[in-house]
């Protein structure tokens, strides 16, 4: 098959899952984020609203380690450097939290049922939506056809 058809027909190969729950977790290079950040919404990678966000949420984090009860924290680490250092050492520990990527952010989300114990069969069913966001958003211009082989609703 020459290169182009073969870029047309692509074939994804869900494997039947025993854990959908794991699959959708958080985590480096999770699946959930992978979908996403394929996703058109996620194209501009450097100037996102989900980083202004995030941005705002760490400097109150932040603040919240100078101004407000996590001070005493911080004072902590500062007296205890203070006691160690040399003279000539600062003792002007600062607690930061750590540079925001648009990958990153995506790897914290997880995918989930809005049931309590939700089955193996709604867990399957969210997998396969999530899959599905990238056939719609696929720009290719090739056949888009999802099979899905006995699918199992059963609790």
């Amino acid at each position: 098959m020459e290169g182009k058809a073969r870029e047309l027909l692509k074939a994804v190969y869900l494997k039947p899952l025993r854990d959908a729950e794991r699959e959708m977790s958080s985590g480096r290079n999770s699946r959930i984020s992978q979908i996403l950040m394929s996703h058109p919404v996620f194209s501009d990678r450097d100037g996102h609203r989900l980083k202004e966000i995030l941005s705002n949420a760490n400097n109150d984090i932040e603040k919240y380690f100078i101004e407000e009860d996590g001070k005493i924290i911080l004072q902590t680490i500062r007296n205890t450097l203070s006691v160690l250092n040399s003279q000539d050492m600062s003792d002007e520990a600062k607690l930061e939290t750590s540079d925001i990527q648009l990958k990153a952010i995506l790897e914290s989300l997880s995918l989930s049922a809005p049931e309590i114990h939700p089955g193996l069969g709604e867990l399957n069913l969210l997998f396969i939506a999530a899959e599905l966001l990238l056939l719609k958003h696929d720009e290719t211009g090739g056949l888009k056809l999802a099979l899905i082989e006995e699918l199992d609703l059963n609790p």
